[in-house]
């Protein structure tokens, strides 16, 4: 356990701070690499990330307090100390998802763009920060009689290293969401995968972890659990949306996107006829008298009318 890195005169760098830090700025390069590729354009993360770094650490030190006040209710200006954790990664979360939406309203971007284009850097920022958590010794497990047990200096006896396996399956979590990135059916749908199987793997960890309950489960149980099922349901729901339509009518099959009726009239022309559509705009003009048949047949895709 390092509570801090080193010192240097009056600076001292602590862990904790450090990770997250890290882990912020690599979250924030790859992001921005990620908007690029989606052709939204990456400058604009940069200002993002700083309004959703204030805005998470504020709401998630809020909500710590609020769920431990016992131990700053004698010391209230502790409350303003986050240099050794002390942050709610849910309400970092609320915290983060609302001024991201304040954001792009302000700018007028796509929320569900921005949703998946941050998703895989959310991963792993959270791995990384975990470390930070592990050297500080905060967010503990639960005692172990196991050779892996670890020492914190805030609750005595060897415990899980809770954060060590949060951060694995994070890590996991943000390869899986790379390698599925461009498998998805539509917008926010990576985004909603994300919160799913991220609160999957918080309720998991929870088991291992000392923490505080309501019934039977702990805090971050109950709120990973009702994110977990209304992602899934919004997974689900955005799925439903992006089925294709049924088809259309036989004659409108294969016509290219400008939906041009001249190419259709080309490739429908009767054998023998000229590649381009002047027969087929001479027979429509003929005498009535003459037995004039004009023939249509559909397109089929990459036919390009020729025998």
């Amino acid at each position: 356990m390092h509570p801090y890195l080193f010192k240097w005169g009056p600076i001292t760098v602590w862990s904790y701070g450090f990770m997250l830090d890290v882990g912020f700025v690599l979250g924030a390069i790859l992001a921005a690499r990620e908007a690029d590729r989606r052709g939204i354009g990456g400058a604009w993360i940069y200002d993002l990330l700083l309004v959703v770094l204030v805005a998470g650490v504020v709401v998630s030190r809020a909500v710590y307090v609020l769920l431990n006040f016992n131990l700053y209710a004698s010391d209230p200006w502790t409350i303003l100390n986050i240099t050794e954790g002390g942050l709610a990664l849910h309400g970092a979360l609320l915290g983060g998802l609302l001024a991201a939406v304040w954001f792009c309203r302000r700018r007028k971007i796509s929320i569900p763009d921005l949703a998946d284009t941050l998703a895989p850097s959310l991963a792993l920022g959270i791995g990384i920060t975990r470390w930070g958590c592990f050297l500080n010794g905060c967010c503990y497990g639960v005692p172990t009689s196991g050779s892996w047990g670890v020492l914190t200096r805030y609750a005595p006896g060897l415990r899980h290293p809770v954060q060590i396996y949060e951060s694995v399956l994070d890590f996991a979590l943000f390869g899986f969401l790379l390698w599925v990135r461009t498998r998805a059916k539509a917008k926010g749908q990576l985004f909603a995968l994300f919160l799913m199987l991220y609160s999957s793997i918080r309720f998991f960890v929870e088991f291992f972890r000392e923490s505080s309950y309501v019934g039977p489960l702990t805090h971050a149980q109950a709120a990973s659990l009702a994110i977990a099922l209304g992602a899934l349901w919004w997974f689900f729901r955005l799925d439903r949306l992006a089925k294709p339509p049924g088809r259309g009518l036989p004659l409108l099959e294969g016509l290219d996107d400008a939906g041009s009726t001249g190419g259709a009239a080309q490739g429908g022309a009767s054998e023998g006829g000229s590649p381009g559509g002047c027969d087929a705009v001479e027979g429509l003009n003929a005498p009535p008298e003459e037995d004039v048949r004009v023939e249509y047949r559909s397109q089929r895709p990459g036919d390009d009318g020729e025998e």
